[in-house]
């Protein structure tokens, strides 16, 4: 707008917007001017005004062919900056903590905090599709001494790795390789996912705490998560569980921070957990694959005293297979919405 007395001017075409996918790469560009269509004298609808557009092999080629437009825009692949200066057009980028290649996959220097369980040139966790790799280092677990311990023993045992912390109780894998066997008993894909977290650039703190009300296995608003609900789970479900979480957390745009933990991200980043947790469980119950569906239903029980205590049956379905079990009520005055924590077990009922 440049005012002249009274009057505005407007000029459209200043202005530069990004397209982004769920890993942050720039698709494309386009300015805030509209572009009209024509039709027999009239204008019947309006086009954008693309400034440049790329698509990208998974580590980040530009592919032949199929990138054009303004050559000079300075992000890319993963919304880095490119550095075409040192090995051609978009064949190099760089980020808070590396400079990377992805003709290769690999970054240039050393992970400045490297994790024992993966190379230090590794990126993405060997999986560019899925996810992102900006910036920050590891897993780091916050909370007593048990559910520390509890928190990684069981996820050992449902991903098939073998899981350690350090003495500043950073996750990491004791062995050179992950899990690459799905059975009952673990998963090939929690394995991956695992990996994956490990290895991001973005630093994810989980909070571990046991039998609280605010989390149902974990908060999306607060990071915590329950171990209690994990230990009450059968390992198929919980294995399901932990996927779900690490990808919400991994997906969310464009980065778990907490000024990024907004109801827009969350409904994106869950419906991503949603479709891995349905992968994992079917996959180690050999079904064909099912997108979950959840059901809180309310209900009354009788103690022995003759109290009436609310309940909610927790159902969740993956194609032919269903779990279930109970799950606390926090209200009061006949209004009650499911609570935290699980009643028993939670374990497959059909």
């Amino acid at each position: 707008m440049y005012p002249i007395g009274n009057i505005s001017s407007y000029f459209s075409g200043k202005k530069r917007y990004e397209l982004t996918n769920h890993l942050g790469n720039v698709l494309s560009v386009i300015s805030d001017k509209p572009i009209p269509h024509n039709n027999g004298g009239s204008v019947d609808y309006w086009q954008a005004d693309i400034l440049q557009s790329t698509d990208y092999s998974p580590f980040g080629v530009a592919l032949s062919g199929r990138n054009f437009g303004d050559t000079s825009y300075v992000r890319g692949f993963n919304g880095q900056l490119k550095d075409d200066e040192i090995s051609g057009k978009n064949n190099s980028y760089s980020a808070e903590f590396w400079e990377y290649s992805p003709r290769l996959g690999k970054r240039w220097n050393i992970d400045p905090k490297p994790n024992a369980s993966i190379s230090p040139y590794a990126t993405f966790g060997n999986n560019p599709i899925l996810f992102s790799d900006v910036k920050g280092d590891t897993v780091k677990l916050e909370g007593s001494k048990r559910d520390i311990k509890s928190f990684v023993r069981q996820l050992s045992k449902a991903s098939g790795n073998k899981l350690s912390v350090t003495k500043d109780n950073i996750l990491f894998n004791k062995k050179s390789v992950y899990n690459e066997e799905t059975t009952k008993k673990k998963s090939s894909i929690l394995s991956e996912l695992t990996s994956a977290i490990i290895g991001d650039k973005e630093t994810f703190t989980f909070t571990l705490k046991r039998n609280v009300e605010t989390a149902y296995f974990d908060n999306y608003d607060t990071g915590d998560i329950d171990v209690g609900d994990f230990s009450k789970s059968d390992r198929i479900f919980k294995a399901g569980q932990f996927a779900h979480i690490f990808i919400e957390r991994m997906s969310n745009n464009p980065d778990y921070s907490v000024e990024n933990r907004t109801d827009e991200n969350y409904k994106e980043s869950h419906d991503w957990g949603m479709i891995v947790e349905g992968a994992v469980v079917t996959t180690m119950l050999k079904l064909e694959y099912a997108y979950p569906e959840a059901k809180s239903m309310p209900e009354k029980e009788t103690d022995y005293y003759g109290n009436v205590r609310p309940y909610f049956w927790e159902i969740t379905k993956y194609g032919k297979a269903m779990y279930g079990g109970k799950r606390t009520a926090r209200g009061q005055n006949n209004y009650y919405k499911p609570g935290g924590n699980i009643i028993g077990k939670m374990k497959r009922v059909r």
